[in-house]
């Protein structure tokens, strides 16, 4: 399954170095509302960097969302993947 993490901060990095331990789970790719932390992401732990987060619901290869955004933007957020089509993960509460 390809997967894409939303909001690439602290808790971000656990998931990326973990992934590979997970083989039916393929990193599509990842982004951040900060540019910067969306690249050093990628550059960790592979995946595109997408620049938008319209940019990451557009892509159909990203079957599933890991959002890690801040526990604020969840719902909007999760909502959003949903009406994309997306399956979403959400490791904080929902709203």
């Amino acid at each position: 399954m390809n997967i894409a993490v939303i909001g690439c901060g602290y808790v971000a990095d656990f998931y990326g170095a973990t992934a590979h331990a997970h083989p039916p789970l393929t990193l599509a790719g990842a982004f951040d509302i900060d540019p910067d932390r969306t690249a050093a992401f990628c550059r960790g732990f592979g995946g595109r960097p997408y620049r938008t987060f319209e940019e990451l619901l557009a892509d159909d290869q990203v079957e599933l969302v890991l959002n890690l955004t801040n526990p604020r933007a969840h719902f909007e957020t999760t909502r959003a993947c949903l009406e994309a089509g997306k399956h979403v993960y959400s490791e904080k509460p929902l709203a």
